[in-house]
C-alpha cells in the first residue's frame, strides 16, 4: 500500500477518534455515561491487513493498486472504557485524561496532514519538473 492511502486512512481514524473524544467530553455530566475508545494502532492494522478479504497484489512497484479499503472504516469497532467511576452518578469519564488523549490525537493527525503535504508536494514537483 503506498503511503498517501496510509496517511488518508490513518488521518480520518485519528478524526474518527475525535469524535469519539468529543463525545466522551460532552457527556461528563451524564449519569452512568461510560466513556468510550478507539484503539487506532489495532483498526489501522486491521483495516492494512485484512484477513478474510481478497487482496488484489500488484507484481510492480508501478501498478496501481485497486484495492479500496476507506470502506472497512465504516466498520470500525468502538468499545467502552473500563475506568473506574469518577463520580457518585455511576459516570466513567475522566475529563484530564480526555484532554490529554484529545491533545495527543490532535497532534498526531497535524503530524499526518504534514507528511500527507509534504508527499503530495514532491509528487507535484516532480511531475512538473519532469516535463522540463
Amino acid at each position: 500500500m503506498d503511503i498517501l492511502k496510509e496517511l488518508s486512512i490513518a488521518m480520518r481514524l485519528r478524526a474518527i477518534k475525535h469524535d469519539v473524544i468529543s463525545s466522551n467530553i460532552a457527556n461528563i455530566n451524564t449519569p452512568n455515561y461510560r466513556c468510550k475508545n478507539l484503539d487506532f494502532e489495532k483498526e489501522f492494522n486491521k483495516i492494512l491487513t485484512p484477513d478474510s478479504k481478497l487482496k488484489l497484489e500488484t507484481t510492480n512497484s508501478k501498478h496501481i493498486s485497486l484495492s479500496n479499503n476507506s470502506s472497512d472504516l465504516n466498520s470500525v469497532k468502538i468499545e467502552e472504557c473500563n475506568s473506574t467511576v469518577i463520580g457518585n452518578d455511576n459516570n466513567n469519564v475522566d475529563l484530564d485524561r480526555e484532554m490529554a488523549k484529545m491533545a495527543k490525537n490532535q497532534l498526531l493527525y497535524n503530524s499526518y496532514i504534514q507528511i500527507f503535504t509534504k508527499k503530495v508536494r514532491m509528487l507535484k514537483d516532480s511531475i512538473t519538473q519532469g516535463g522540463k
